[in-house]
């Protein structure tokens, strides 16, 4: 089993596997550590390797982190999550994941920009805006719960404003 020191020495190789979505250094760190593997560690900056393999467009390795635990929201000193990353480099798969996974696009980092007001591309503020709708509609009971892409991504007008029912 690994100690404290040890846990806190294999951060900066964790954050190389986010760098360089060295996925098979990360299965085996995993396998090594297990629920100790410090998935939230961070450099000077703040980011995660989560936060370098969403910047890098490391699909598979954001995929491994986000099983093993990673942490989806975290903020680094600049206040951006794993999420800002994607969009500032317009990664809509990885964007995509990270939003069916729980990751907030609303959240504001520390210049008062969130994800949506990031978005270079139609398609990507399309997303991250219904994310957004849905998840409102959800806090007040009225969301489907598909999500993202999903087949029930907006309620029917019908269902909600017949004029004939009574």
């Amino acid at each position: 089993m690994a100690d404290e020191e040890e846990i806190a020495n294999v951060v900066p190789l964790l954050l190389s596997t986010g760098k360089r979505g060295n996925c098979k250094l990360l299965l085996k760190l995993s396998e090594e550590y297990g629920d100790k593997l410090p998935l939230d560690g961070k450099d000077g900056l703040g980011n995660t390797a989560l936060h370098y393999a969403c910047f890098g467009q490391h699909q598979d390795a954001v995929e491994i982190l986000v099983k093993l635990g990673a942490p989806i929201n975290q903020q680094n000193l600049a206040g951006d999550t794993p999420l800002h990353k994607a969009v500032e480099k317009n990664y809509f798969s990885i964007a995509k994941f990270l939003i069916t996974k729980g990751a907030t696009p609303d959240e504001k980092n520390k210049k008062g920009q969130s994800p949506i007001n990031m978005s270079k591309s139609t398609e990507m503020r399309k997303l991250l805006k219904e994310t957004t709708h849905e998840k409102e509609l959800q806090s007040i009971g009225l969301g489907t719960g598909a999500g993202p892409g999903g087949d029930a991504d907006m309620l029917d007008e019908d269902m909600l404003c017949d004029e004939d029912d009574e």
